[in-house]
């Protein structure tokens, strides 16, 4: 669901898969370097408290989007 309201939101979605772990309480934005201002703006968009947090770990994405319940 949240690839298809990405998807009408203009953004480019790469890759769905299932995250480490199923914790989340809610929807996080994860982004790497220089690209916290996008992730931002992503995350305002998608509203209902979605938060933003800088990648701690090496990734080959900009963003990552992980669902909360």
């Amino acid at each position: 669901d949240l690839s298809q309201k990405l998807g009408k939101m203009g953004y480019r979605v790469k890759l769905i898969d299932k995250a480490p772990r199923s914790d989340f309480d809610t929807t996080i934005v994860f982004y790497g370097k220089d690209h916290r201002t996008a992730a931002e703006t992503m995350a305002k968009r998608l509203g209902n408290g979605t938060a933003t947090r800088p990648l701690t770990w090496s990734s080959d994405f900009d963003i990552i989007v992980v669902t909360g319940r």
